[in-house]
């Protein structure tokens, strides 16, 4: 499961959203953190790696590319948003909040119109993304006598 548990869902200047996610990040002891290789990405990302290790902490910034249509990717990864990722109670976060504005993109996002608000379902897909490949450790258990030990 992937419990999305905050956001940061801004479309503010740089000096303004890099703070803000860093310190989130920061905050969350985040070991990875993705930054999308679009306009401005690269700037975004080094600026977020800057802030976090002034900050003192170790998150690993790294930047991807993503040449998929935004369309294609949210429907494409929308199955696997709704059975593995887990999202915040309404009662939880307050309505004037980025968590709130980011559920209500997400909520309002529609397969057959127009978007004027894309980013937070085109995050979700993308987080789905890079974690449908992510696999954990595994065990294996060897016959020592197979092994000639």
């Amino acid at each position: 499961m992937i419990y999305i548990t905050d956001v940061v869902y801004d479309n503010g200047l740089p000096e303004i959203t890099v703070p803000r996610v860093a310190n989130l990040w920061y905050n969350n002891k985040v070991v990875r953190g993705d930054c999308e290789m679009n306009a401005g990405g690269n700037f975004f990302a080094q600026n977020i790696n800057t802030e976090i290790r002034r900050l003192g902490g170790d998150t690993s910034v790294r930047m991807f590319f993503t040449s998929n249509n935004k369309t294609t990717k949210i429907i494409t990864y929308s199955d696997m948003v709704k059975r593995k990722f887990v999202f915040r109670d309404k009662s939880t976060y307050s309505a004037n909040s980025d968590y709130a504005r980011f559920m209500r993109d997400v909520f309002t996002w529609t397969q057959t119109g127009k978007n004027k608000f894309d980013d937070a379902p085109d995050s979700l897909a993308m987080l789905a993304q890079l974690v449908q490949d992510i696999k954990g450790n595994s065990i294996k258990i060897l016959d020592r006598k197979q092994l000639g030990i």
